[in-house]
């Protein structure tokens, strides 16, 4: 891993190890295997496999959510993210689906969130490399990005699945919603094959189909930045995220510099809450709110939760706060 000091969450399941075949554990048979995208390791658990699912399903819905990831990601250059990055000013991108809903997505949370989600901030994302041995940007580099920063900046057309700026130096950044939204694709996919029981981890971002067998409770433990486990979340379905200020860091000057930014400033936000665990119906959700919540603080953020929650989404936070 490129940074030890990685948030992160961690299904506590003595089944979940990667192996090559269909075995035995204490939640009965299971096939279970991993692969490197979207910058950090996938893993899917099948549990109680359907007659005919082996590994090679997994390895399918990987390749299914390679091809969104191609979609997505900033720098491939034929993503969806890519073309419009690189358009000139008013012009209308074509776009697909998976892209319109989650700028569709990321927009609704701009909203809630008075602009601090904000995913039009990749033209100051870019300035910053949060690895070990890394420095902050010169302010005036952040100052003239600052000024393409601004969901007001796209104009999107639902209805024709297109993407249009009004400046050219706009830019795009889906890494706080892309994840949890191909976690949610590769969920679909394997429900559609007849699975029942699943844990899909993409790199931290958990997205459960079913309940756990034997017991019906998933056991989902807080991983802090030292490798202590926090907190563990019993859940029966749905989704998890964290969001924190260690993972994706570096130190300089003896300051911590993570890779949640404030788009108002273009620097890493500073927040009352130094992790936060976001519970959701889907990972697109859970990935999202843990980044708005982060941005938001310990008491606006909870105010967020309440909100949603009183449209019958069954969300919860866990929060660890700075003293």
């Amino acid at each position: 891993m490129r940074n030890l000091h990685r948030l992160r969450i961690v299904i506590l399941v003595v089944a979940l190890l990667i192996l090559p075949s269909c075995r035995r554990g204490v939640e009965g048979a299971f096939i279970s295997a991993g692969t490197f995208m979207m910058d950090t390791y996938v893993v899917i658990t099948i549990f109680n496999p359907p007659p005919g699912i082996e590994e090679s399903a997994i390895h399918k819905a990987f390749a299914y959510m390679r091809t969104l990831e191609e979609l997505l990601s900033k720098t491939m250059p034929n993503s969806d993210v890519y073309r419009i990055n690189t358009a000139a000013a008013g012009c209308a991108v074509p776009v697909s689906d998976a892209t319109i809903e989650i700028l569709r997505f990321a927009k609704d949370i701009y909203i809630l969130t008075d602009g601090l989600f904000d995913v039009t901030v990749g033209a100051v994302s870019a300035l910053w490399d949060f690895i070990p041995g890394a420095m902050p940007p010169p302010h005036d580099s952040i100052s003239y990005a600052l000024q393409f920063v601004g969901m007001g900046f796209l104009e999107l057309d639902y209805t024709n699945n297109t993407v249009t700026k009004q400046y050219c130096g706009v830019r795009i950044d889906l890494g706080g919603i892309a994840k949890g939204f191909i976690a949610d694709a590769a969920y679909t996919y394997l429900k559609e094959l007849g699975v029942t029981a699943a844990i899909i981890d993409a790199g931290g971002d958990i997205r459960l189909i079913g309940t756990r067998p034997g017991t019906s409770v998933w056991l989902v433990g807080v991983e802090g930045a030292d490798g202590e486990i926090l907190r563990v979340l019993p859940l029966f379905g749905g989704a998890a995220a964290t969001s924190g200020a260690h993972h994706r860091a570096f130190v300089h000057n003896g300051v911590n510099y993570h890779h949640i930014l404030n788009p108002s400033t273009g620097c890493p936000h500073i927040s009352d809450v130094s992790l936060i665990t976001v519970t959701a119906p889907t990972a697109m959700m859970a990935d999202a709110l843990s980044t708005a919540v982060f941005l938001l603080g310990a008491d606006a953020g909870q105010e967020l939760i309440d909100f949603l929650s009183g449209f019958e989404y069954e969300i919860d936070i866990f929060k660890v706060k700075i003293n």
